[in-house]
């Protein structure tokens, strides 16, 4: 059959045109920062500006030329539904027959007992169902500060790009138009706490001729969660003073107590005129502008701390307008130096030097196109998630989602990649909430000692975020999860004092609730775990199901709990009168099962069907983030969580379901499965173009994804725990070459740097010891051959072993088979 030529013309392709043309790659190489990313075109939501962030604020700067969108943000600004906040129901008194009701296998009817119980004790109108779903209550809802708009007369702009620098958290958006070139450019400084803006005019321009206004107002996204909802009833005041636009918030009196915040911008320019004309600042003809903005949240709210606002900025001394530059970049280096020094102390890189200058956009077209995994995308995404705890570690610490794996997997990469400060922050914010944590436990289980909170506010550890549907009063591993990252201070660090004064005194809450909660035994003498759950599945056949006996989450994390209890006193010296206790609940732990392929179950109770499409691998915790299961110490627990992690469906495509399975398999040295994961995770719209993540694809930001990238390539290079190291042994081989740079290992050593050449075979590590040590070296492919210092070393089965000096630096090459 002939197709006529008009016919073959259908079949090609309309390229999509953009609103401007970007700057093309071989002119990008004085304007990409070194440690940051560029862009070709910006934003049309939230979730693709670039995010300036640091001190407990934060800025997304959409990039537009003409109509530039800014979004104001501060760590504290919280609405609550609610005046006051619920104390954990008292429901202990209906935990025996809940417990009744669970062996006679009515699920159904335990979980609606004890909700009905919270009901009775003052959760009547705090619980709601949708359709067949009960809601659990949620006081706290965060919300931005205020949205700025900077409009200008629209021309015809070309040559467009905008770039963001870890190091400094500046944004720049750059294009040219009729006027030459034009460059925006902001950050938020971490010293001054203060968000600093500044616009340089084209030489040959008639000026700057922008509006500026801020104002409150709700956020839309590409989905309705992806929308921020301003609180109702609050009341807002708009004034202006001199050069400086002013808002003040109060939130509701009735229910907030007259908290509220207060935000200011002053504007100082270089020329031309500033005046104030409906409700905007207009500026013309300036040849260059500064703003300078600051976010205030304030207990007892009046409008007497608006003029005080006022006059604080106006004491800002911005030194000679003429020389606006040179203080936007005072303050800028002053940024890099407190910011710079922790981004830098780790990075990554691979053999992708051509890539580098790649915009976003480009970079994810790889991804999705040529390249089975794009390294220069993820060496960016290693320092994106490294910039993201800093900056969201403030007066808070990261805190989007829940401490079931949300927030876990936020924080995790802190320990290893050398970041204290953030993980301090997290630190400090649990052990204020232990005293809600032993109210928790006294409440819901009548027991002692401390039950987490699945979703700690930012003034509270009050358990109540739950329902029938999501039982999370009954998840009992909560304060273990959190304290296995304040073990791995401990195993990155050496510290004796953070061990005795805040490791030891957790676990021992922990391992004291353990104690009142294992009241019960099977018929083999074994402990009985419930009521549980394991979050957030439930056996196949019923969504009724989740509260449960037995889920192997619980029995992991009562294992390490007690395990590094007992390894704490014998560190210390200390005799607890609790240890022989500890040894023999030990003894008593129920057995796993296995399904029958061989894979772990994730209930270790008779007869509890597997739901195998879910979301959450919870059950594969004693393999990650615990440590308990390997190929060398444990392996057929190690072969039985490698087939529950490869039969796992995704459910609802949850990126962190998927982020918990790659860990799993690099700790398990799958590198086909960690491949596949992590392929799909990059190229499955999780990744906007600002670089980052969302929780399903292409909706619902969420930075589970940035805040592990770090971790998840930092083990696939390095396998670390007390006594071991192992390199390389989870890395897919299309990254055969490469160096990882500042991280720090579960086991007392620092790896100043590890490079790599599969090809040369050869792979060259600075090791730096906390302690006098002797530690195996593995490397599970084909090790031929081993010097330290120069000096060879006896190999044996691919490891060999080698003796740590305290404070000493020792070099190893390891010449593996090609």
């Amino acid at each position: 059959m002939t197709v006529s030529r008009a016919a073959k013309n259908n079949y090609r392709p309309i390229k999509h045109e953009f609103e401007y043309s970007c700057i093309h790659v071989e002119k990008r190489y004085s304007v990409v920062p070194e440690r940051g990313y560029c862009s070709t075109y910006p934003a049309a939501y939230y979730r693709d500006a670039m995010v300036s962030a640091g001190a407990g604020l934060k800025m997304l700067v959409y990039g537009e030329p003409y109509n530039e969108t800014i979004i104001f943000e501060h760590e504290k600004l919280y609405d609550k539904r609610f005046k006051n906040n619920l104390n954990p129901p008292d429901i202990a008194h209906v935990l025996p027959e809940v417990r009744k009701l669970l062996r006679e296998g009515r699920s159904k009817d335990a979980v609606l007992l004890s909700v009905k119980a919270a009901r009775e004790a003052g959760y009547e109108e705090r619980l709601k169902w949708a359709g067949d779903l009960e809601i659990p209550h949620s006081n706290y809802h965060f919300h931005p500060a205020f949205v700025m708009k900077l409009d200008s007369e629209k021309k015809d702009a070309c040559n467009y790009l905008r770039t963001f620098d870890f190091t400094s958290s500046e944004a720049v958006v750059r294009w040219t138009d009729n006027d030459g070139e034009w460059e925006r450019k902001c950050f938020v400084s971490i010293p001054e706490k203060l968000f600093i803006q500044f616009l340089k005019a084209p030489e040959k321009s008639e000026g700057i001729d922008t509006s500026i206004d801020i104002s409150v107002e709700d956020i839309k996204g590409t989905h309705f969660w992806d929308s921020f909802k301003m609180p109702e009833g609050l009341e807002i005041e708009k004034r202006f003073s001199k050069d400086t636009l002013l808002l003040g918030c109060r939130y509701n009196p009735d229910i907030m107590d007259g908290k509220g915040y207060a935000g200011a911008v002053r504007s100082i320019q270089n020329g031309g005129t500033a005046c104030i004309e409906n409700n905007r600042l207009i500026v013309k003809n300036a040849k260059s502008l500064l703003l300078i903005t600051r976010i205030e949240y304030i207990d007892r709210y009046d409008s007497a701390i608006l003029d005080e606002l006022a006059g604080s900025m106006l004491r800002i001394n911005t030194g000679d307008k003429e020389n606006l530059e040179e203080y936007y970049t005072l303050l800028l280096e002053n940024n890099r130096a407190v910011l710079g020094e922790m981004l830098q102390r780790s990075g990554i890189s691979f053999d992708c030097e051509k890539d580098r200058l790649l915009s976003t956009e480009e970079l994810l077209a790889l991804q999705h196109g040529k390249q089975d995994l794009c390294p220069a995308l993820l060496e960016k995404l290693y320092d994106l998630g490294r910039y993201f705890l800093i900056t969201e570690s403030g007066e808070l610490p990261p805190s989007v989602g829940q401490y079931n794996i949300n927030v876990n997997l936020q924080v995790c990469s802190g320990n290893i990649t050398d970041l204290p400060e953030a993980m301090e922050v997290f630190f400090a914010f649990i052990e204020d909430k232990l005293e809600d944590f032993r109210l928790n436990a006294k409440n819901i289980f009548g027991c002692r000692g401390i039950l987490g909170d699945i979703h700690p506010d930012i003034d509270n550890g009050l358990l109540y975020h739950f329902s029938s549907t999501w039982p999370h009063h009954y998840w009992i591993s909560c304060a273990g999860w959190i304290y296995n990252e304040f073990w791995s201070h401990y195993l990155v660090t050496g510290d004796l004092d953070f061990l005795r004064n805040r490791v030891y005194p957790g676990l021992r809450e922990i391992a004291l609730f353990y104690q009142d909660y294992l009241s019960d035994t099977d018929e083999n003498g074994n402990y009985i775990f419930y009521p549980g759950f394991s979050p957030e599945n439930s056996p196949r056949g019923s969504t009724w199901s989740k509260l449960t006996i037995n889920a192997c989450m619980d029995i992991m994390v009562c294992r390490e709990v007690l395990e590094n209890l007992i390894m704490c006193c014998r560190i210390l010296g200390i005799n607890d009168t609790n240890e022989d206790k500890w040894h023999e609940m030990l003894e008593k732990l129920p057995a796993y099962l296995l399904d029958e392929e061989g894979a772990l179950k994730e209930w270790a109770w008779p007869g509890t069907p597997e739901e195998y499409n879910h979301r959450h691998v919870s059950h594969h915790y004693g393999v990650w983030p615990g440590n308990s299961i390997t190929w060398e110490d444990t392996p057929e627990l190690a072969e039985a969580v490698l087939l529950s992690n490869r039969k796992r469906g995704q459910e609802d495509d949850s990126a962190h379901g998927i982020i918990h399975r790659i860990f799993t398999a690099i700790r398990l040295k799958d590198r086909t499965d960690v491949f596949m994961n992590l392929k799909q995770i990059l190229e499955h719209g999780f990744i906007n173009r600002s670089l980052m993540a969302n929780h399903y694809p292409y909706k619902l930001y969420f930075p589970d994804l940035t805040g592990s990238v770090p971790a998840m390539l930092a083990e696939m290079t390095v396998y670390s725990s007390p006594g071991v190291l192992e390199f390389l042994p989870a890395l897919p081989p299309m990254l055969n070459k490469g160096v990882l740079k500042g991280i720090r290992c579960f086991n007392f050593t620092k790896i100043d740097k590890i490079e790599w050449d599969l090809a040369s075979g050869i792979i060259s590590a600075y090791i730096h010891s906390l302690k006098n040590q002797t530690i195996e070296v593995r490397y599970r492919y084909g090790l031929s051959g081993l010097k330290a210092d120069g000096e060879p070393v006896q190999t044996k089965e691919n490891s060999a072993i080698i003796e740590l000096k305290e404070g000493k630096t020792l070099k190893l090459d390891l010449y593996v088979k090609k």
